[in-house]
């Protein structure tokens, strides 16, 4: 299907209104998302998490940072977008023999994804920020699978803890990694410790 820039330029200004209500209200506009096609909702994930990861090297100050940042986060956030619909989609597929919309699921994720990348502004300075995005993206997440989908609500609460608590360990061992490399870089080099020794 061909996707000319006019429908995209209607469908982003359309869903506008429904960005500033959902910022306002994410628990309740979750349980009815609008229908985007896969190009406008790439573009507006692209945008979100460029504008995200700039920002979010702008407050460590630090220029270089915020161009990295910028530039790495749109790919990682289109990448992980991606990977989490398909796990969805084919958990339901294979074991519940139940097909869901493609394109759907993947607005539902951009969606809820929106939490995460205001709050990872911060992760930077306030590193367990990123445990509430992930906590609050994983409800949003929840409510929209049960309200869009009509998933049953025991199964979609045990799917998501189980993705939540998957990104809690992950984001457990890169912290415990953070902070081994930290106290590797304060410790003091042998050399260092022999000049010591002999002042």
């Amino acid at each position: 299907m061909e996707f000319s820039k006019e429908q995209i330029k209607k469908e982003l200004t359309e869903f506008a209104p429904y960005l500033k209500n959902f910022i306002r209200r994410p628990m309740t506009e979750v349980r009815k998302i609008p229908k985007l096609s896969l190009p406008s909702s790439l573009i507006f994930l692209g945008a979100a998490s460029l504008i995200s990861g700039f920002l979010s090297g702008l407050l460590m100050f630090s220029p270089f940072t915020a161009i990295f940042g910028g530039l790495f986060m749109p790919f990682a956030a289109g990448i992980s977008s991606g990977l989490l619909t398909f796990f969805i989609y084919y958990f339901f597929y294979l074991f519940f023999s139940t097909e869901l919309s493609l394109e759907k699921l993947f607005n539902l994720v951009v969606i809820c994804s929106i939490p995460f990348l205001v709050f990872n502004i911060a992760a930077g300075v306030v590193p367990l920020v990123e445990i509430f995005a992930y906590a609050f993206s994983a409800m949003l997440l929840a409510v929209g699978l049960v309200e869009n989908f009509g998933l049953p609500k025991k199964i979609v609460l045990r799917l998501v803890g189980g993705i939540f608590l998957a990104l809690l360990l992950v984001w457990l061992i890169n912290l415990l990694m953070f902070w081994g490399s930290m106290a590797n870089t304060m410790r003091p080099s042998p050399l260092d410790q022999i000049e010591r020794d002999y002042k």
